[in-house]
Order: C-alpha cells, then structure tokens, then sequence
C-alpha cells in the first residue's frame, strides 16, 4: 500500500506542479450558476473567467455529462489531477481527491460521465470546490507556469440547483430521436390502437404541445400484400386516420397534422413470411421541427 501511494503522488507529480500555476475560477462576486430548461434538455453553467465556462448538461432520455469548454487551450493532453477544496467558512468538512481524468485536446479539454458529473454536483451542494490540476501546454521558459489550475465555484450555486431541479422534473422520459420518429404496429386486417401504441401516443401528445418548435406531424399508413391493392389502401388509409384521430382528441392542432396512406407500397421487410408482414402492419410517426434560421448579413 505504501508503494502504491509513492507511485501515486510521483504521477500526480508529473502531471501538475503546484509551486506554479496558472488559476482560473470566478471570484465571490462574480460567480453565478446559469440554468438552461426545455422539455428536452437541462442546463447548468458557470462562466470561468479567462478560461471559458463548466457545464452539467442533462438531455432527455440520457445520461448527465459535465464539460469544460474553453476558447484557451491551456491544458495539456493526458492526465489531470481532480480533487474537491474544503470551504473556507466550514472547516468541519474536508477535501476530496477523486484521482486522475483524461484531458483532451480541443474545445473541450475535459469529459465527464454521468457517475463522476453527479458527484461534482453534490461536491458543489455540499460547498466544495471542485478543482482540475494539468500542466500547461507550451512551455517555453522556466518563468512560464508549469501547471493549470481550473476551479468550479460553488457561491450561489444551491438557488440555480433548485431550478436545475424543477427542469429535471419536466424533462420528456425518452430521447428526441425516438420522439422524432416512431413506428406503431397492427394485427392483421386491424386498424384499432393496443394498449402499447396509446401509451407511446400519450407521451407523443404532451411533447407536441410543449415543444414550440414543432412545424409538421407526418402520419404514414402502410400494410402488408394479403389482400388486394384496394383493400390495402383503405386499410392504411383507416390506420393513419385511427393515430390522427387520438392526436385530434387530445388537443393536437388540425394544422399540424399531414395524413398519408400508401397500402402495399414501400415495405420495410420481406412480405414472404409472418415476421416480415408484422413489420410492414404499420404506421409511422415523424415530427418535423423548425430549423435554425440564421440571419443574412
């Protein structure tokens, strides 16, 4: 154990020197934690001045992920150090060291999964700071720092956390991909809803009346080739219809909606057995949002 902790330090050595560092962190009155909320996303960030900015970000449906995104490229890749500074208005609450991280090159030096992102959070909750040690990159000179100290300041962080908080609530359950495009399936000769398509149509519905970027819902009806091409068409035509009909009842504007049927007509899977005609039962649902409209100089 004690060869383990030698070994430790003299890596931990090699990847900052604290004697000269260059630091970066918000001072006490400079320091705000800005919260972001959308139905699909959750925000946090806090400017580091000199540096660029810390952020927690939560999408739908996925996991949190912390990043530090810098306009400077100050870090060298490899190895940095991360440890958690005790508050100086508590001295009952020690410091932390959680070890060494990756460090990157380019606008985001450092990455961090949803197990280590959470207990930054609660690192800043409890009013430690966060601390990423690296060496410097480019260095040319024995007076240039050695190292690059980068700090999370948790000043007023507990007010914006509660906000954080309520965006968590609201946040859609699943990812925009599977919002953006989903598929129901039906029974042969069937045009009714299961259970498990109203489910995924209810979770459909709340997020096209929060999201007020959303331009067009596009409903395709298809079949199988078991019966006649008429008979087909009026099959998918009845299936589309039955999905428009839930989204009409439960508040969807008419305008939103584009309604389409196309029988027999462009199989997704081989009709020649059960499992292929059990995916071409379909209907499909695509959600087209607005796209970013940049100014023409």
């Amino acid at each position: 154990m004690q060869r383990f902790k030698m070994f430790y330090w003299l890596i931990l050595g090699l990847v900052v020197n604290p004697v000269q560092a260059n630091h970066y962190q918000a001072a006490m009155d400079q320091s705000q934690w800005l919260v972001s909320s959308h139905l699909l996303s959750c925000h946090m960030s806090q400017e580091i001045p000199g540096f660029g900015s810390a952020y927690f970000e939560q999408p739908a449906g996925e996991s949190l992920q912390f990043y530090l995104a810098s306009h400077q490229h100050v870090m060298l890749k490899g190895k940095a150090s991360l440890r958690s500074l005790a508050p100086v208005w508590n001295p009952t609450i020690e410091g932390r060291e959680f070890g060494l991280i990756d460090v990157q090159s380019g606008s985001r030096p450092i990455q961090l999964e949803a197990e280590l992102a959470l207990q930054l959070l609660n690192e800043l909750y409890i009013g430690r700071t966060p601390q990423f040690l690296r060496r410097a990159i480019g260095i040319h000179s024995t007076a240039e720092p050695e190292s690059v100290e980068v700090g999370l300041s948790a000043v007023n962080f507990r007010s914006s956390f509660a906000s954080y908080q309520q965006c968590l609530e609201q946040l859609m359950p699943v990812t925009l991909s599977e919002l953006s495009r989903s598929r129901l399936l039906f029974l042969p000769n069937e045009s009714s809803l299961n259970e498990a398509s109203l489910a995924w149509l209810a979770t459909l519905v709340e997020f096209i009346k929060r999201d007020d970027q959303l331009e067009s819902v596009f409903i395709d009806g298809y079949t199988d080739n078991s019966h006649s091409a008429r008979y087909n068409q009026g099959l998918s035509k009845r299936r589309a219809e039955a999905v428009q009909d839930f989204f009409l009842q439960q508040g969807v504007s008419a305008d939103l909606i584009l309604l389409r049927f196309h029988g027999e007509r462009f199989p997704i899977a081989s009709n020649e057995n059960p499992e292929g005609r059990e995916q071409n039962r379909r209907v499909t649902i695509r959600l087209q949002r607005q796209t970013p409209r940049f100014a023409q100089r």
